[in-house]
Order: C-alpha cells, then structure tokens, then sequence
C-alpha cells in the first residue's frame, strides 16, 4: 500500500498539469513587438457584442467604438472577431467595457484574441 500511494499521487498530478497544460497560454511580448505583429491597434469601448459561427466554431463579433487608432485606418467603429471558448484564447467582451487590443485583418474581418489585449492608455 506504501508504494501504491505514491504513484496514485504521481498519477493524480501528472493529469491535472496535462489538463492545465491544454488552456490557452500566451507568448509575453513587449508591447512595441505586439503592435508591430498586427494590422490594427486600438482603444475604445464596446457597443455591441454578437455571437456568430465561424468554420463551425462560436465567435464574438463585438462592434467597437474607436477613440484612438495607434495603428491601422482610423475609423469611428470596427467589428472584431474572437473564439467564445476559453481553451481557444477567447476574449470575453463585456457591453459598454473599455478595450485597447492588436487585430489581425483576416478577409474582411479584424480577428483578436486574449493574448492581444493591452493594458489602456490614459
């Protein structure tokens, strides 16, 4: 049995760090290097949020209002794109929230994800 227990406990903790391992982590860049990685930066509010089915896959659209354009054409409103699910770098967009974000222009949409949200500016 004093055997036994250690390799339960071995077990145990081996398969909570694989399922820790599967949710989404992000790949620290300076923010300097994120805003050069992507189509478009912004800080604004959200006035709107949609859900919409992408390849088979849940996406938010949110509708933001632009206040200030870091990067990218400087426009009143865009739609931005992110995965619902948590597992896939999901953004929770929150109605009438403030969001600075980088996106990425993907066809006709901008397309974010948790690892492009940036700390707001002042």
């Amino acid at each position: 049995m004093t055997v036994i227990r250690p390799i339960l406990l071995g077990l145990l903790a081996l398969s909570a760090s694989s399922v820790a391992s599967a949710a989404c982590t992000c790949i620290h860049r300076p923010e300097q290097d994120m805003i050069a990685r992507n189509n478009l930066v912004v800080q604004g509010s959200v006035v709107s949020v949609k859900s919409s089915t992408r390849l088979g896959r849940r996406v938010a659209v949110a509708r933001i209002r632009v206040q200030t354009v870091e990067k990218g054409t400087n426009r009143r409103y865009i739609n931005v794109e992110a995965y619902e699910y948590t597992g896939q770098c999901a953004v929770v967009f929150k109605l009438n929230e403030s969001i600075r974000l980088a996106a990425q222009r993907r066809g006709p949409v901008y397309r974010t994800n948790i690892c492009k949200i940036l700390p707001l500016k002042a």
